[in-house]
């Protein structure tokens, strides 16, 4: 487990429900966050405040009531400030009587910029704007 959870090329969160606090973190997630796992690891999800608090909500809702939660789009910003665009799945587990959460956030950073851009193209072409530029 501990070398498919590391080599994922997914952000992996490893939490302990009872008390929130990140057990560990893999490599594409201190990546993509800029941080250290010293920075992480015994922290709390609150006090890390990776989450807006809506955000949080929801996702403190959904685990406490179902357990599952798949493909919710989220917006963090790593340490130097950069905007980071995932979809959050997570599920509980248990082991030994105590309760876990792995979370796998999927990157769609660059997918969202893309569909932006799109549709800034699409505004263009309907205002006929686009032609001139390629014109001039």
């Amino acid at each position: 487990f501990t070398s498919d959870f590391q080599a994922s090329p997914e952000m992996m969160i490893l939490m302990n429900l009872k008390d929130g606090a990140y057990m560990d973190v893999n490599t594409a997630f201190l990546n993509a966050l800029e941080s250290d796992r010293s920075e992480i690891v015994g922290r709390s999800a609150v006090e890390l405040s990776f989450l807006t608090p809506k955000d949080r909500e929801i996702f403190e809702f959904s685990v406490k009531s179902c357990n599952l939660l798949k493909d919710y789009e989220i917006v963090v910003r790593s340490k130097s400030g950069a905007v980071v665009i995932g979809l959050l799945s997570c599920f509980t587990f248990h082991i030994k009587n105590r309760p876990y959460l792995i979370t796998v956030v999927t990157d769609i950073t660059q997918r969202k910029y893309q569909e932006i851009a799109n549709q800034k193209l699409k505004e263009l072409e309907m205002y006929g704007l686009n032609r001139n530029l390629v014109n001039n």
